[in-house]
């Protein structure tokens, strides 16, 4: 990492490094990804308080909703990208690898991973609905996380 030119820091635990990843790369472009709010993650307060403490480490910010940049210091320059989602797949017809009745599927890394969390809502922007698993039992919470390592 001494020689990185770039490190990219993704929202959560990651927060807890940064001041050590400017210190091993003094040189190296760190930038942010806040593709989550990390109060509304549930993290530990010393991450939201630690995130704005070494703020002035980083070069820039990513964010993916223009909400999440009311969160960041002036100082910091944030750069409003957008998650990549075309939401034709949503007009295209498959069928489901879950079988009959109404899934609610999460893939990634952090927000439905734990268990605690299926009790947070659930927005299903295609039929304006806002689920949980209390409110409907029906529903059937599957969550898929992928880990990408390598050099």
């Amino acid at each position: 990492m001494r020689d990185a030119g770039t490190v990219i820091v993704e929202s959560g635990l990651g927060v807890a490094f940064i001041e050590l990843i400017r210190q091993i790369s003094p040189n190296a472009r760190i930038i942010y990804n806040a593709s989550d709010d990390l109060a509304v993650l549930g993290c530990a307060p010393f991450l939201l308080s630690e995130l704005d403490r070494v703020a002035g480490c980083l070069d820039w910010a990513r964010v993916p909703s223009r909400a999440l940049a009311r969160g960041f210091t002036q100082d910091l320059p944030l750069y409003f990208i957008p998650h990549g989602i075309d939401f034709r797949v949503w007009d295209q017809e498959d069928t489901s690898p879950y079988g009959s009745g109404i899934h609610a599927v999460s893939v990634g890394s952090s927000f439905l991973m734990k268990a605690s969390s299926y009790r947070r809502l659930i927005c299903f922007p295609k039929c304006n609905s806002i689920l949980s698993a209390r409110e409907e039992p029906a529903v059937r919470f599957r969550a898929r996380t992928f880990m990408f390592t390598g050099r």
